[in-house]
């Protein structure tokens, strides 16, 4: 960033950093008064930290609705709560992305479509199925 020390170059080579910032076109940053500070006391650990966390959240969100399409299954749940013209009518498009996807897992599930007919006697999904997508509705979520 300041152009010292030593980089690798986009070939790999390690070079000192102050040629392979020129060849990239890149000028090097002068540090003001407690800028050396802000550096190295910690808050680009814990930047790289949330950084990382946020990444883990994304695929925690994957396994949430895979988790949750999963679960609709195995309790003979409807996707019928999960089409794209349900979703439509609320504003919420964590809600509508988490819909979309555990509807897309549940296509061609047999388990599903096994009790789709007029013969099936349920009224309505288990709370804790209905609850699935209010989740993802919160404010700051997704």
């Amino acid at each position: 960033m300041m152009g010292e020390g030593e980089v690798f170059d986009v070939t790999g080579q390690r070079v000192p950093a102050a040629v392979a910032m020129n060849a990239a076109g890149i000028e090097p940053v002068v540090l003001a008064e407690k800028e050396g500070l802000a550096l190295t006391n910690g808050t680009d650990g814990m930047l790289g930290m949330l950084l990382l966390a946020a990444a883990d959240l994304r695929k925690l969100f994957d396994i949430a609705d895979i988790t949750a399409a999963m679960s609709v299954e195995a309790l003979l749940g409807t996707d019928r709560a999960f089409a794209a013209d349900l979703q439509a009518l609320r504003p919420h498009p964590g809600q509508a992305r988490s819909a979309a996807r555990m509807f897309a897992a549940l296509a061609g599930s047999e388990i599903v479509a096994s009790h789709r007919g007029p013969d099936c006697p349920r009224v309505q999904d288990a709370y804790s199925l209905r609850c699935a997508l209010r989740f993802m509705a919160r404010p700051g979520i997704r």
